[in-house]
C-alpha cells in the first residue's frame, strides 16, 4: 500500500528516525515528507495532498492544533498527533479538531507504525467505491483525481473541495455560505465573495465542461447534470463513429475503384497502341513489297 505522509516535527533526530523507520518498514511504499516547523507544514498542507499526517503540537510558527484545523478544511486524510503533551485537555482538544489518534512521547516505533497503518487501511476502506460522477465528470476523493471525458484534470485543493461539494449535491443550488462551510470550514474568517474567484478558476480548469457549473443569481452555484444529456451525447458519439466508419469504407471502395479504372484504362491504351503498331507494321510491309 503506497502512501504519502506528512511529518511535522521540529526535532531533527526524531524526524530522521521516523522517516527512516517508516520508509524501511513499508519497503519503500511510504513516502515521508518532513516539515521542520509549523509554517512549512501549513504550506505543504495547502499545496499538496497527503494520505496521512503525523503532527507534533509544539512547533515553531503554526502549532499542531492549527495544522489539524487546516488539514480538516482541505480533506479527510487521517491525522495522528505525536507529541509530548499528555494532558487530557490537549487530547480532547485534538480529537475535537478532527484528529483520529493521539500518541504521547516517548512511544514505541512499532506501535506508532501499526497505528498509522491501521488509519491508512481504514481510510482506504471508507473511501473505496466512493468515486463521484456527474455527467462526464468523475472525482475520486481518495486519490484526489478528477477526470472529464477520461481526461485527467489537476485541481488545487480549494477547487477540488468546491467541485467535490458541488458533485455530492448535484442539481442543487448551494449558497456561497454553504460552499464556504463545505470547502473552508465553519471557522473561516473572510468574505463569501472569495467563492467567486475560486469558481472562476475551477471553470477555467474544466475547460469545455465548465458550463455544467451554473451561477444562480442572488443565490449561489449549482452543478447541473441533465439525466438525458449523457444518453444524447452517447448516441451522437455512436452515430459519429458509425459515420466515420462508413466514410472510411466509402473512401476505401473509391480507392479500389480508382485503381481498377486506372488498370482498365491502361489496358485499353495498351490495346490501342498495339493496334496502331500492327497497322503501321502492315503499311511498312506493303511499302517494301
Amino acid at each position: 500500500m503506497k502512501a504519502t505522509i506528512l511529518l511535522a516535527e521540529d526535532e531533527q533526530a526524531m524526524r530522521e528516525v521516523l522517516t527512516d523507520y517508516f520508509t524501511a518498514k513499508s519497503g519503500g511504499d511510504f513516502t515521508v515528507v518532513p516539515a521542520p516547523d509549523g509554517d512549512t507544514a501549513l504550506h505543504l498542507i495547502e499545496t499538496r495532498r497527503f494520505d496521512l499526517l503525523l503532527l507534533d503540537i509544539m512547533l515553531p510558527g503554526t502549532d499542531g492544533f492549527a495544522l489539524c484545523r487546516a488539514a480538516r478544511e482541505q480533506g479527510d486524510a487521517p491525522i495522528l498527533f505525536v507529541t509530548a503533551r499528555e494532558d487530557e485537555q490537549d487530547k480532547l482538544h485534538g480529537y475535537g479538531l478532527g484528529a483520529d489518534d493521539y500518541v504521547v512521547k516517548p512511544f514505541s516505533l512499532a506501535v506508532l507504525y501499526a497505528k498509522a497503518l491501521a488509519l491508512l487501511r481504514r481510510a482506504r476502506g471508507l473511501n473505496a467505491g466512493n468515486t463521484l460522477t456527474a455527467g462526464f465528470l468523475s472525482l475520486d476523493p481518495e486519490r484526489g483525481i478528477v477526470t472529464a471525458d477520461g481526461r485527467r484534470i489537476d485541481l488545487p485543493p480549494k477547487e477540488f473541495a468546491l467541485l467535490r461539494a458541488l458533485m455530492e449535491r448535484k442539481n442543487r443550488v448551494l449558497t456561497r455560505d454553504e460552499l464556504l462551510n463545505l470547502a473552508w470550514g465553519w471557522d473561516f474568517d473572510g468574505t463569501d465573495r472569495v467563492i467567486d474567484g475560486h469558481i472562476k478558476k475551477l471553470r477555467r480548469a474544466l475547460g469545455q465542461h465548465a458550463d455544467c457549473i451554473k451561477t444562480v443569481v442572488k443565490r449561489g452555484y449549482k452543478l447541473e447534470v441533465d439525466g438525458d444529456e449523457t444518453k444524447r451525447r452517447t448516441f451522437w458519439s455512436f452515430f459519429t463513429r458509425i459515420g466515420a466508419g462508413f466514410l472510411a469504407f466509402w473512401l476505401a471502395v473509391m480507392a479500389v475503384f480508382t485503381v481498377l479504372l486506372s488498370q482498365q484504362r491502361a489496358k485499353l491504351m495498351l490495346a490501342e497502341m498495339e493496334s496502331k503498331s500492327d497497322k503501321l507494321m502492315g503499311e511498312d510491309t506493303d511499302f517494301f513489297a
